[in-house]
């Protein structure tokens, strides 16, 4: 875009306001490297990513995200607020989906005493 065409207000802009306004679109929540997005991601991909490393022990044994939480982090950080430091997502039945009612931030030393026994 030429100065002048700018300066004799033909034009709004030089093109950097298209670019902040589809950043912007693009741009949900901007909490990507918080620790209540990485708990909500990991959990989703242990339950949906056959590729996942936990895929087996989560989405294989039909464990799943409920739909409020499945689509919307935003739902899921309103429902389950801050992760305390040191605290890891827990679901309270191990059999339970990923749900407002079934899950809590729990100690990493208290959620290892409720792993579950698997016969070998």
């Amino acid at each position: 875009m030429s100065g002048s065409a700018l300066n004799l207000g033909y034009v709004i802009s030089c093109g950097c306001l298209k670019r902040e306004r589809i950043g912007a679109l693009n741009r949900t929540h901007d909490q990507c490297s918080t620790p209540e997005y990485q708990a909500w991601n990991h959990a989703k991909d242990r339950c949906y990513n056959p590729k996942s490393k936990g895929w087996k022990n989560y989405g294989g044994r039909g464990i799943k995200m409920c739909d409020r939480w499945l689509h919307s982090f935003e739902s899921f950080a309103a429902d389950m607020g801050p992760r305390p430091i040191g605290m890891t997502l827990d679901r309270i039945n191990n059999d339970g989906d990923y749900s407002p009612g079934n899950c809590q931030w729990l100690s990493l030393v208290e959620n290892s005493r409720k792993r579950r026994r698997v016969a070998r």
